[in-house]
Parts: C-alpha cells; sequence; structure tokens
C-alpha cells in the first residue's frame, strides 16, 4: 500500500512540493480555483492540490489523504461548510503537527476547540475576495515562503545537480542489542549522523522534488575521484568516522592558519589549553582516536566542552556538545558547494544538522551572519562557520530543534585551489 501511495503523490505532484487544500466535497469550486489555487501557483514555486483530487475509496483513500497532509508543505482548510471529513483531517494535521491555516465565511462561527489557530474571515465579494487574496499571499510568503527560501539559500548551490551525501549511520553492535533486549530505550534515538540524512533528503525534496535530489554514500567508501569532481558535496560527521569531511574542513582552511580543528587530543593540558605543533599534529587512521572539537585563538586551541549523563537504565549519553557547520564554495568548482556538519561526537554532529537543515536555526544563522559581518547567507561565494550548542533532553537522550542554539558564526578566508603534492596544513602557525 505505501507504495501505490507514493506512486499516486507522484503522479499528482510530479516529485514537486505542495499546499494541500481539505475543503467540503465538491463545494465553492470557484472560490477554491481562484482565491486559493491560483494565489498557491503564483506566489510560491508549490502547486495546489485539493482533497477532493485524490483517487480512491475507503481506508484506500483515507491513508492517501494521511500522506498528503504529511508530505504538504502547508495544509489548507476550509471550514465552512460543517464537514466532517474536514475536521477529521484538520484533527489529523494537528495530531502530525503539520502548518495548518485555516479559512472561513465570514459568518460562519469557529468551533471551541479551533479558536487560537491562525484563521484567515473572506466575504465572497469582488473586494472581499481582493482582501482576503492579500492575506492568503501574506501568509504563504511568511509560512511557506520564508522556509523554503531560508532553505534553498542555506543549501543550493548556484548549480544544483549533481549532489552527493557522504556520512556513515551508526552501526548497531551486539551490545547494543543486548541493552535493547533488557528495555533499554538508547536505540530510540536519532544519532548524528540520520539527523543530518534526514533533514538534508527532506530539503531537496521541498526544494527540487522527488525526481531530483542528493545521492546518499558511505563515509566508509567515497568513490575514487569524487573530491575534485564538479559536484556538490554535504558531508556529515568528523574525521574519526567521515575522513572525507576531515580532510576537507583543512582544505577549505588552507593556506591559512585553520580556526576549527576536529581531531585527537593532544598530550599535554595545561587549564583546557592546547597548543599543538608539527611534532604532535599528523592526520589519524582509523577510528580508536579520542576526538575533540577545538576554536584556535591566537597560537592556542580551545576545546569545545561536552558533558556525558547517564538515561534511567543507565546507559550513557551526551547530554552537552558543541557542533560545527562550514559552507563553502568548492575549492575547484566555483559554482557548487561544500556543506560540512559535524561534531567530535553524534550529538555535535546531530546539532550541527539541524542547523543546517531547519529554517527557524538557518534564520539565526542568517541573522547573526548579516549583523556581525554584513554577508548575506543566499550569497554563495562566501565561505562561512557557525558554532552550534546541542542540548539532549534527559528522557531519552535525543535531539530536536529546541535543543539546538546557535552560538556564534563567522567568515573563512575563500579558500584556494590547495596543489594535490601539497601536504596537509598543519596546525602550528608558519
Amino acid at each position: 500500500m505505501s507504495e501505490s501511495i507514493g506512486h499516486v503523490i507522484r503522479e499528482m505532484t510530479g516529485g514537486r512540493p505542495f499546499v494541500f487544500v481539505v475543503m467540503g466535497y465538491n463545494e465553492k469550486a470557484a472560490f477554491y480555483q481562484d482565491a486559493i489555487r491560483n494565489t498557491v501557483e503564483q506566489e510560491t514555486d508549490l502547486i495546489c492540490i485539493r482533497a477532493d483530487d485524490v483517487p480512491g475509496a475507503g481506508h484506500d483513500l483515507l491513508d492517501k489523504i494521511h500522506r498528503m497532509i504529511e508530505s504538504a508543505e502547508l495544509v489548507v482548510a476550509e471550514i465552512s461548510s460543517d464537514s466532517k471529513n474536514v475536521f477529521y483531517e484538520i484533527g489529523f494535521a494537528i495530531g502530525r503537527n503539520r502548518p495548518l491555516l485555516l479559512l472561513a465565511d465570514n459568518v460562519v462561527e469557529i468551533p471551541t476547540d479551533l479558536k487560537g489557530r491562525e484563521l484567515i474571515r473572506y466575504v465572497e465579494t469582488a473586494g472581499g475576495l481582493r482582501q482576503f487574496k492579500d492575506e492568503f499571499r501574506r501568509q504563504l510568503r511568511s509560512r511557506v515562503g520564508s522556509r523554503l527560501a531560508l532553505l534553498r539559500d542555506m543549501l543550493q548551490a548556484d548549480s544544483q545537480t549533481p549532489a552527493y551525501i557522504a556520512a556513515s549511520p551508526r552501526r548497531v553492535s551486539v551490545e547494543d542489542q543486548q541493552r535493547q533486549n533488557l528495555g533499554s530505550q538508547y536505540h530510540h534515538r536519532t544519532f548524528g549522523d540520520y539527523l543530518g540524512i534526514r533533514g538534508l533528503l527532506g530539503a531537496f525534496g521541498s526544494l527540487m522534488g522527488e525526481s531530483s535530489t542528493a545521492e546518499l554514500i558511505s563515509a566508509q567508501f567515497v568513490p575514487p575521484g569524487l573530491k575534485d569532481a564538479d559536484v556538490n558535496l554535504y558531508l556529515i560527521g568528523s574525521k574519526k568516522v567521515n575522513s572525507f569531511a576531515g580532510q576537507f574542513l583543512e582544505d577549505l582552511q588552507w593556506p591559512h592558519e585553520p580556526l576549527w580543528y576536529l581531531g585527537k587530543l593532544p598530550e599535554g593540558d595545561v587549564k583546557g589549553q592546547y597548543v599543538f605543533d608539527d611534532r604532535r599534529h599528523d592526520l589519524e587512521q582509523g577510528l580508536n582516536f579520542h576526538c575533540e572539537l577545538y576554536r584556535r585563538r591566537g597560537e592556542v586551541y580551545f576545546p569545545q566542552p561536552s558533558t556525558m549523563g547517564k538515561l534511567a537504565d543507565g546507559t550513557p549519553y551526551h547530554r552537552h556538545d558543541h557542533g560545527i557547520l562550514v559552507r563553502a564554495p568548492h575549492p575547484n568548482h566555483s559554482e557548487r558547494i561544500v556543506l560540512i556538519m559535524a561534531g567530535a561526537h553524534s550529538l555535535g554532529s546531530g546539532a550541527a544538522c539541524i542547523a543546517a537543515t531547519n529554517s527557524q536555526k538557518i534564520d539565526e544563522i542568517q541573522s547573526l551572519l548579516r549583523a556581525r559581518h554584513d554577508v548575506n547567507l543566499a550569497d554563495k561565494s562566501c565561505a562561512f562557520w557557525a558554532l552550534v550548542e546541542g542540548n539532549s533532553n534527559d528522557r531519552d537522550g535525543s535531539l530536536d530543534e529546541t535543543g539546538v542554539k546557535v552560538v556564534d558564526v563567522g567568515l573563512l578566508k575563500t579558500p584556494a585551489a590547495r596543489p594535490r603534492a601539497a601536504s596537509p596544513a598543519h596546525l602550528a602557525g608558519s
């Protein structure tokens, strides 16, 4: 059934993002066509679909309506008629936490349970419809246009495809399976790489449609030559799990002294401050090393703090961590971008992934870049970084956007194409 529903949605939308309209069946056809559908398709890049357009009957139709509501960028509900179907679909949208906008004729009494939700009243006269369209346009711009614009500004390169996501989703060990069999909630969590994969694929689906999205590849098996290929790259995780991301983080800061470093904890802790030199710095190979995120100030690198906690069943987890998001033009292809989302631990990587794919967090990054550096996020020639903080909840150690804070932003000097024969950038100043 799932595949058939997906096929119906793709057939109806062409894989493009859409606004889904629920209203009394076969009612207000002219109002829908002129005031709702035409306004949506003229004001946004989305298409508009009415529930009447969905083929099927009985549970088959209900399943399709559910999927359409869950997949829509915005659900618009016209509630002037006393339709049980409409109110059921509104309840389903609210239960699924989908963005919802209510419409109603000016004389209709609004049910108590819906009072307080965003509502546009209208009168079906020439003047009333003009006024409705103006308000509807404003709502569309604030609810749909701004979200898609923010995702586009953060994630889309001037040349959009092809694009590759390189990540290393966590593999479940025998010990983890045993913990879960004993009732642990540890694997009910969503780990950092999954947050990034889910966020990126969801964003690309909204921006480009299902038929044109990014390829997902394992960071452990990156195809030869991908680093220099004319593609966009979205890299998740530190060099501990994604050496490809670690290499690019260094390349994007070369030939300047690196501002950010993700790697092995060096020896010689002096009150939490670490000074790197050529003798201690190397390229870590393998996975068995302690990894931290460092920020450079002068000649000293400061670790960004993380803290541990324990769930109710005794499972240890990271309660607090930092992550780094870096976006820059590809060193060898000016119309492509490289986006790195990484932390020393899964929580930091997850925080960076949410910051890169959640429109509210993107807006925070954009506001800080404008205020502090007079930079527009939409300028893909700009190389910038954002330091983010992740705080997981104490119930099951999971992370969502409410636990992510944008701490600071800054600019990287525009990287030059790095000679292939050059040695890795060291952490000591020249």
